[in-house]
């Protein structure tokens, strides 16, 4: 597993926001990159709408220097042609930049089913047929949209956001079992949500092992906890052992994109920690 920067660490992502020049801001960040010693970076939509880049003016010695991939953050519904074409138009974006960039993975979230705008957020129809609807609309944009992902050599994952209150996935099992129906599909597996959610890491394992697994968002959880103060946290802050799938996941095809929020003290400790996993 190669590991990707994800977060810059609050104190460089507020330096980043005092530098006025997109060329001076692309060094910046490379210079954070390289400093903290990761071989890639996940692009997200906080590079345009936080860091006042676009995604389309990446400088050759970004691509040159780092393996790129772009995780796509939107939160959506999938229950009308709306919703489809939506997602749709999105993806054909995505793919135009993922190949100008030379983009090896783009994941998104799986469709949410609640209401996110009620606190706290609700499902207005919580029935077997109201998820099935979501994932057939969404099985058939993805049967569409995967193959022309591939023909330009970019893998497409879906995250492993399976808490059912809020997203269409009931489960870590029902998650693989979509995952397997689209043919090319891979997961990008959240450690720290899943764990948050008390899925223990052997049975992730063992459940992922059955699908193409292209990354990974690797970060400490605690349960028992509100949500923001028990996910994303440094490695060796929580109860997650990583030292397993570090194990099992040891070639450079998979990324693992650390997702530590905070300080940028976490990240270099969280990237040490990762590097001792293998020793």
């Amino acid at each position: 597993m190669y590991y990707s920067m994800k977060n810059l660490g609050d104190e460089n992502t507020k330096k980043l926001g005092s530098i006025s020049g997109s060329d001076e801001k692309w060094h910046f960040i490379s210079d954070i990159a390289y400093d903290f010693g990761f071989s890639g970076i996940q692009l997200e939509l906080r590079y345009s709408e936080e860091y006042g880049l676009s995604l389309k003016s990446v400088p050759d010695y970004i691509k040159e220097s780092f393996r790129l991939t772009h995780h796509i953050e939107y939160l959506y519904h999938m229950l009308s042609s709306e919703d489809e074409e939506y997602l749709s138009e999105l993806l054909r974006d995505y793919l135009r930049i993922a190949d100008f960039l030379g983009v090896e993975d783009v994941s998104l979230h799986p469709p949410i089913l609640a209401n996110v705008s009620l606190t706290p957020p609700i499902i207005p129809n919580d029935s077997p047929e109201y998820r099935e609807q979501t994932r057939e609309r969404f099985g058939k944009l993805l049967n569409t949209w995967v193959p022309r992902f591939l023909d330009s050599d970019i893998t497409v994952s879906i995250e492993s956001h399976v808490t059912s209150r809020f997203f269409v996935f009931t489960g870590i099992t029902d998650y693989k079992d979509f995952i397997l129906d689209i043919p090319g599909l891979g997961g990008l597996i959240d450690i720290s949500h899943n764990c948050y959610d008390g899925i223990e890491i052997d049975e992730i394992l063992s459940v992922i092992k059955k699908i193409p697994v292209n990354g990974f968002h690797l970060s400490d959880a605690i349960q028992g906890v509100e949500l923001g103060e028990g996910t994303h946290l440094p490695l060796g802050q929580g109860n997650i052992d990583l030292k397993p799938l570090i194990s099992e996941y040891s070639g450079d095809s998979i990324y693992g994109a650390l997702e530590v929020r905070g300080p940028a003290k976490g990240i270099a400790e969280s990237l040490s920690y990762l590097k001792n996993c293998k020793k």
